[in-house]
């Protein structure tokens, strides 16, 4: 029974000090990882080299095929940087926000692409690898102060160790592609079937999580409390999809409150039967949801950026 004792708490101590050193470690990252789920480089520069941006853009991989950053700037004259995430839930997208003023400054502009997915764990879900890219940013050191999982903690030490034997290789724009002469890499998400199948056999009222709603409400503390001036937009999808949307207003009518409820914060519906809905947006799309290149829309998006 001693022996047993001794050997409990000698592994105890130790898996306490291999977990504890990182979580309560201030080290930083080196720099945000190559991933096929976001313009990294634009992560690096925003958090790494410090740099400021008028303008970020939010969202998941609706945004990310829909809105070309150096379009954006080119017509707007303003620096804009993609910081969106495949899949990204608006946890990611707020601890994304929270980190970037904290590290630079509030931005002028947010664009964030919202729609009736928004706030549905069918379609996103929050990435732990992500959140530990931008945990070192957060002015609260502590990951034990966030809500993350257990499964957070584990990628947080694994990739704490890592650090040190492994050199993120630097100067490269894995991932997504934002360059128009170039193919996006890696954007398989874009090859798969369309959602209509998918949601033919699911229903087609999507409930709404509530720490998804919770969590943009924080954004929108965020920027009322910063003064940033907000576009919330929902990118062109397909009539098919929106007449399969049931509850469609459930979802969209907090975007419309919010727009009539604050100066600083618009929304622009680019979706059947949106207000700045085009018929020639259905030759944008790849699928049901996802642009198959993102210029032309960039082009038709950057007068509503001021």
């Amino acid at each position: 029974m001693k022996k047993f004792l001794t050997f409990t708490l000698f592994y105890s101590v130790l898996l306490a000090i291999f977990f504890g050193i990182p979580l309560f470690s201030n080290m930083a990252t080196p720099e945000f990882p190559p991933r096929n789920m976001n313009f990294n480089l634009h992560y690096n520069n925003s958090f790494v080299n410090k740099e400021r941006s008028d303008v970020i853009i939010l969202g998941n991989s609706r945004s990310l095929s829909s809105l070309d950053s150096d379009i954006l700037t080119k017509m707007t004259n303003l620096s804009v940087r993609h910081l969106g995430f495949s899949s990204s839930s608006p946890q990611n997208n707020y601890y994304t926000l929270q980190a970037f003023i904290d590290s630079v400054g509030a931005p002028k502009t947010i664009v964030y692409e919202v729609s009736w997915m928004s706030f549905s764990k069918k379609r996103l879900n929050t990435n732990r690898k992500h959140l530990y890219d931008v945990y070192y940013y957060l002015k609260e050191k502590s990951p034990l102060q966030h809500s993350f999982d257990m499964g957070f903690y584990i990628e947080y030490t694994l990739r704490f160790y890592k650090q040190y034997r492994v050199p993120y290789k630097k100067n490269k724009n894995f991932g997504y592609s934002n360059h128009l002469n170039q193919q996006p890499k890696n954007m398989s998400f874009l090859e798969k079937k369309s959602i209509l199948k998918i949601l033919e056999k699911n229903s087609l009222n999507l409930k709404q999580d509530k720490v998804y709603l919770d969590f943009f409400h924080k954004i929108i503390n965020l920027v009322i409390e910063n003064k940033i001036n907000l576009i919330l937009y929902t990118a062109p999808e397909s009539k098919e999809l929106v007449e399969m949307q049931k509850d469609r207003m459930n979802h969209l009518s907090l975007f419309y409150k919010l727009a009539d409820r604050y100066n600083n914060i618009k929304y622009l519906n680019f979706a059947p039967k949106g207000e700045f809905y085009e018929s020639r947006f259905r030759n944008f799309l790849k699928d049901s949801h996802h642009l198959i290149n993102p210029q032309e829309f960039s082009e038709i998006f950057a007068k509503h950026i001021r």
